[in-house]
């Protein structure tokens, strides 16, 4: 009676505790915003370089004007859709600061780097 009791507390731990070990990542919403984020370097290194041409004389000031503005709304329309991220469990609607789920204790993050 004792080892089957010590075997179901085990499993009882085990199924308990699993959610916090496990490594499950939002993935596709920390690729879309590190999309985003290079997307949003990449237009800001085009301004830079347009005021460097703009600076050294390689472009008039209306010239420079008309591209800074192109640009300026390139950054402006690179947005990220809503994401709304969902526990990889149990598919409930979790935060991007929540640790855990609420509905299932599931281990969440965002991994961003």
């Amino acid at each position: 009676m004792t080892i089957l009791t010590l075997l179901i507390i085990l499993l009882l731990c085990s199924w308990t505790l699993w959610p916090l070990f496990s490594q499950t990542q939002f993935q596709p919403a920390a690729d879309q915003m590190d999309a985003v984020l290079h997307q949003h370097q990449q237009i800001q290194s085009t301004l830079d370089d347009l005021q460097l041409d703009y600076e050294t004389g390689k472009l008039s000031q209306a010239e420079f004007e008309e591209l800074a503005s192109e640009v300026d709304d390139q950054k402006k329309e690179a947005k990220p859709e809503a994401v709304e991220p969902v526990c990889p469990g149990c598919g409930n609607d979790v935060s991007v600061e929540d640790k855990f789920c609420s509905n299932c204790g599931r281990k969440l993050g965002f991994d961003y780097e």
